[in-house]
């Protein structure tokens, strides 16, 4: 069988995608119940049902989806509510609109430079002309 590199492996598919390796196994009630106790302990305010099913879907799930909570970990957004996340996008929306009108200002500047300076360019061609029109009248 060709090898894939794994550079090109689908990222939803089977790990490896050359089918190597036998499909794992469906996690016994168990390991569920064991991962939702872990649950409940480092999230108390979720039911009993809740930390079931989402441990039941982190062991059924891909690879992919395995990092997930250690991402969410990582950023600090673990376990964040809708007021949490209303609060971060607040924070967020200050310096991006911060961000956003220094650059529609810094555009806007520029724009308006180009324009004098363009506008200067024509004022001393004009005086240019001018000048020589008086040379050549002076002669």
């Amino acid at each position: 069988m060709r090898r894939i590199p794994p550079w090109r492996w689908n990222l939803w598919g089977p790990w490896p995608p050359d089918g190597s390796s036998p499909q794992e196994a469906p996690p016994t009630d168990e390991e569920i119940r064991a991962r939702a106790d872990q649950l409940s302990k480092s999230r108390p305010w979720c039911t009993a049902e809740e930390n079931w099913e989402d441990a039941r879907l982190e062991l059924n799930s891909p690879l992919l989806l395995r990092w997930r909570p250690t991402l969410l970990r990582w950023l600090g957004a673990s376990e964040k509510k809708g007021w949490d996340w209303m609060d971060l996008s607040i924070k967020l929306s200050v310096p991006l609109t911060v961000a956003l009108v220094g650059s529609f200002l810094g555009t806007m500047l520029k724009v308006s430079r180009s324009d004098v300076s363009q506008r200067m360019d024509v004022v001393e061609e004009l005086a240019f002309w001018i000048q020589l029109s008086q040379a050549e009248e002076i002669v």
